[in-house]
């Protein structure tokens, strides 16, 4: 059967409630549902923090400079990093990397820690490894204590070599 007019539900209005004494419910925001579209959304500066300062022109970049050698190369990408040992004839080898950042990280870490610590880098012919050593020493005996030191504080298994 057809529902007239008279029949059907009066419209309701959001803000009158069925009792009274109720307040309506509350408004939804749309909010974006995941951390990633807030993130996205989201000014990561607002203006009042902006810094005032005129932009400035990118820097030009330097024209290309001729290729160098490999190992050329190699020893340009770690300048700060030592490549021989001090004075003596026995040291410890601590590891041998093929990822020349990655050594030159663990000598720079030992010898933040006050390690004697060095990069030797390939030989020409050898495969491409790059040896983290510890040292020189004068005896034996001093390579010895090294080694233990760096077994207790570091972690690290050395091999004593001459």
């Amino acid at each position: 059967q057809p529902i007239s007019a008279a029949d059907a539900p009066a419209p309701v209005d959001p803000a009158v409630t069925p009792e009274a004494g109720t307040a309506p419910p509350p408004a939804v925001t749309e909010t974006p549902l995941s951390y990633d579209e807030r993130l996205r959304k989201a000014d990561p500066q607002p203006e009042k923090l902006k810094p005032q300062t005129e932009p400035q022109e990118p820097p030009k970049a330097a024209p290309p400079a001729a290729a160098a050698p490999p190992a050329a190369q190699a020893a340009a990408a770690t300048p700060d990093v030592p490549t021989s040992g001090r004075a003596g004839i026995w040291f410890l080898q601590v590891t041998a990397l093929k990822n020349k950042p990655a050594a030159a990280d663990t000598v720079r870490k030992l010898i933040a820690k006050g390690y004697p610590a060095y990069l030797e880098n390939p030989r020409a012919g050898t495969p491409a490894m790059y040896r983290v050593r510890v040292g020189r020493y004068r005896t034996r005996e001093e390579a010895e204590a090294a080694a233990r030191r760096l077994q207790k504080e570091e972690r690290f298994t050395s091999d004593i070599r001459r």
